[in-house]
């Protein structure tokens, strides 16, 4: 029973807020246009500042585990390849095939796996998980990109065809604020490393101002990520995409979790905050801003959407299940 308290106590609060937004919604309190600046909002000032801060907190990239890096990304990796099996055999509309592959693979790792992170294993796992970051969401952006473009409706496109495309959204990757967060962060904490190896001790928190500035748009981003993340909840399509739906969030929220998590402790033995860091990457439902890279790519971008969805419901009962048994087996 205290194993799933613990997991209810480190989900729910996710879930409520997720719904909160929802509710607000309804309530005439969230409007479209709120919601799209809200949205906007998040991936370019809120998320990087909080990318930006939790690597800047940590003491060194020495505290890098490599060996955690190489799995999760290998694991990645290994995931975009099972759901290619998968979208080829049972994912017949090609516009479709690169929405459910990027759903099998792409996890909502910036605004539900951090806080989940720091949820489940305080500061160490908030620190851990931020700093994986600088590997994670790169990696997801660049195989979203090859999912996607990889399915394009043919290269005849008037805007310029596969090539045209690729070329487009690599250079969005490159200018996506959620990595320039994290890289900004590891630039600032290098330089940081090279000043106190020439005994010059200087730290942000040096300067109160900034300092306060930056804890507080840090704290009040979780809270308000997960609230537009609800809002913007659409509950049509459900019925056209039945099929689409069932697989590719069987597949992302049971299959790809049961099968990495498992792994990650049997042979690699990670535990505590490094299991929590790969539960955050594959047990998180798939990225919101999936929806909006289909739509740009000419992909089926109500069935993303209804993915979104769909995972994040979902994962309110897996999260807390793989929660509780990595709880009771003494992983977590």
């Amino acid at each position: 029973m205290n194993d799933l308290l613990f997991a209810l106590n480190a989900v729910l609060p996710i879930v409520l807020l997720i719904a909160l937004g929802y509710v607000l919604k309804g309530l005439k309190l969230f409007t479209e246009e709120f919601l799209s600046v809200g949205n906007k909002l998040c991936f370019t000032v809120l998320l990087p500042t909080v990318l930006f801060d939790s690597v800047y907190d940590i003491e060194s990239l020495s505290d890098v585990d490599a060996s955690l890096v190489a799995y999760c990304v290998g694991s990645i990796i290994a995931a975009f390849l099972l759901g290619l099996i998968v979208v080829k055999l049972f994912v017949p509309e090609r516009d479709q095939k690169g929405v459910v592959l990027q759903c099998t693979f792409r996890s909502n790792y910036a605004m539900i796996g951090l806080p989940l992170a720091e949820l489940l294993y305080g500061a160490e796992g908030k620190a851990i998980a931020s700093l994986m970051a600088a590997f994670i969401i790169p990696t997801l952006n660049i195989l979203a990109v090859i999912a996607l473009t990889a399915f394009i409706k043919g290269d005849e496109n008037e805007d310029g065809g596969f090539l045209k495309n690729l070329v487009r959204t690599l250079s969005g990757i490159i200018k996506n604020p959620l990595i320039i967060g994290v890289v900004a962060g590891i630039v600032v904490l290098i330089i940081r490393g090279i000043f106190e190896r020439s005994g010059i001790t200087f730290r942000l928190s040096d300067i109160e101002v900034l300092s306060k500035t930056v804890s507080f748009v840090a704290a009040a981003t979780t809270p308000f990520a997960l609230m537009v993340l609800g809002g913007q909840f659409a509950l049509k399509h459900f019925a056209v995409y039945k099929k689409q739906i069932v697989i590719a969030t069987f597949f992302r929220m049971v299959v790809v979790p049961a099968l990495f998590v498992t792994i990650a402790v049997l042979l690699f033995g990670f535990k505590g905050a490094k299991i929590v860091t790969v539960v955050a990457i594959f047990g998180s439902p798939i990225a919101t801003a999936s929806a909006i890279m289909a739509r740009e790519m000419h992909s089926d971008a109500d069935l993303a959407g209804a993915l979104v969805v769909s995972t994040t419901v979902i994962s309110s009962v897996t999260l807390v299940v793989l929660v509780t048994i990595l709880k009771a087996c003494a992983v977590i």
